[in-house]
């Protein structure tokens, strides 16, 4: 029964393409999390939309789960935590929405899944998957880079326009040097 069951588990990770990073063998129960790439690299204030599939193996009755689903920084430091608790018989799928709180710092995070027994807290599953927090583009930025962009042309101009003026100048000394050249040749003649 084990064998079928390891067999069963690798499949449905096989057609799933998930990495299960703990099961408890006694509870029969998998775990894959998929986070599509529009909600991998999020900004500070975003939602991340995962969806949890939950698959009990082995016949078991009817079980209530509690899905907890994290966010872990670099140092693995908690930044937020949402439980939901969900009946199980054979598979349950769900969709969990994690709002990005607006004082994230830009940054790689990990987004922990894992599923606990109501009555009993034990753990049957975890995953991780990690999603990137970069930082949000705001009208004030964005009116900073167009005031830069406007002042650095505005610079340019005037340096175009002074050469230019410099280049009017030495051409006319040029031609005002050559007609006093012809006219003292004309006048020593």
């Amino acid at each position: 029964m084990k064998m079928l069951h390891s067999k069963i588990l690798i499949c449905f990770l096989a057609i799933n393409l998930i990495n299960i990073s703990y099961v408890d063998s006694q509870a029969n129960i998998s775990l894959s999390v998929d986070i599509s790439p529009k909600y991998s690299i999020v900004s500070a204030g975003d939602d991340v939309i995962m969806q949890i599939n939950l698959m009990q193996s082995g016949g078991q009755s009817r079980k209530d789960v509690i899905v907890a689903v994290s966010l872990f920084d670099s140092s693995n430091q908690g930044i937020l935590k949402s439980t939901e608790t969900v009946a199980l018989e054979t598979r349950a799928s769900l969709v969990s929405e994690l709002s990005i709180p607006e004082n994230t710092k830009s940054g790689i995070y990990n987004v922990k899944v894992e599923i606990f027994d109501v009555n009993e807290k034990d753990l049957f599953a975890k995953t991780s998957k990690e999603i990137t927090v970069k930082n949000k583009i705001t009208a004030k930025d964005i009116y900073f880079v167009g005031s830069l962009l406007i002042i650095i042309a505005f610079i340019i101009f005037i340096i175009i326009l002074y050469k230019h003026n410099r280049d009017l100048q030495r051409s006319h000394k040029q031609k005002i040097t050559k007609q006093n050249i012809r006219n003292y040749l004309r006048r020593k003649e």
